[in-house]
């Protein structure tokens, strides 16, 4: 069940985040001094009133303070005191909705963290990591990280919008990420995957693209990453990238194409160089391997 909550602010940052804070909460009022603003919009069917109105509500809500002049709130907190408002918390919207988290070495806090917008990271107690850091700019979103996962280095990235998913599979180990996603998409790295370091995963598009008559032609599109794939170093997988089972995205990848399983992907953009491979995570300075049946690692 949402929360209630009240804007106070109907100029241009209030309509920069109302439709978000409209998915994450019930808005009941948006106030302004300047009464001869009527409506929103972006969203003409709420009705902007005056600071006054607020004192017919009951308890228990958000006062959202639409500015992002420290200044500009100051004042506006006076004005509520004079009004002796009641609410539950105070603040500006974009401290509502911009959350920044860094967790290091095995921090417990991490292993089941919720904020205020129910953004949600939920880690197996199996995981090992080093350095996590997330921004989320929106709400509901969900980091969900499964068992034996290895994070040797750093996972970190942007979440921006509303009901995004981002999942880590079981027995999977990456050096670094980087993640960015945004209109409710999903990034999905499946069980057993081995990741190295300086790779980047664009779900978000970020910014629209029109044709020449204005209509957007770039939506945001999951990503989706098959079981025991190896992703090489610096690898850019785009919006829309997926690629099956057993593949190796080679050193330097950039894609935002489908590929199937068990094949080998190179180059800028990626393109198939070999078919029906197979892969072990032995190193081979360790031992001699001449087969896959000198392999040490069989498949989880």
């Amino acid at each position: 069940m949402k929360k209630d909550a009240v804007i106070w602010g109907a100029g241009d940052c209030c309509e920069n985040v109302i439709e978000r804070l409209n998915a994450i909460f019930n808005i009941v009022l948006v106030v302004d001094k300047k009464t001869e603003k009527k409506a929103l919009r972006n969203m003409p069917w709420i009705k902007v009133s005056s600071p006054q109105s607020i004192k017919s509500l009951k308890t228990g809500f958000e006062l959202i303070i639409a500015t992002d002049n420290k200044a500009v709130f100051r004042d506006i907190e006076q004005d509520v005191m004079s009004l002796k408002i009641q609410y539950e918390n105070i603040g500006m919207a974009r401290d509502y909705l911009d959350s920044k988290i860094s967790f290091q070495n095995n921090d417990l806090n991490a292993y089941q963290y919720v904020d205020r917008l129910n953004n949600r990271i939920t880690i197996d107690k199996s995981v090992n990591f080093k350095h996590l850091e997330f921004r989320f700019d929106g709400g509901n979103n969900h980091i969900i990280i499964g068992e034996n996962v290895n994070i040797i280095n750093i996972l970190h990235g942007y979440i921006g919008g509303n009901n995004c998913e981002f999942v880590i599979g079981d027995n999977t180990s990456l050096v670094s990420l980087w993640v960015d996603m945004n209109e409710g998409g999903k990034i999905i790295i499946n069980e057993d995957c081995m990741l190295a370091t300086d790779i980047e995963m664009f779900q978000s598009v970020t910014h629209p693209i029109f044709d020449d008559i204005g209509n957007r032609k770039n939506y945001s599109k999951n990503i989706v990453i098959g079981k025991h794939t190896w992703i090489g170093r610096k690898a850019a997988l785009m919006s829309g990238f997926e690629i099956g089972e057993g593949s190796i995205v080679g050193y330097g990848a950039i894609s935002a194409s489908k590929f199937g399983n068990k094949v080998i992907i190179a180059g800028n953009p990626a393109r198939v160089i070999r078919e029906n491979i197979q892969w072990r995570r032995d190193i081979l300075s360790y031992y001699p391997i001449d087969s896959i049946a000198d392999s040490r690692y069989p498949i989880k």
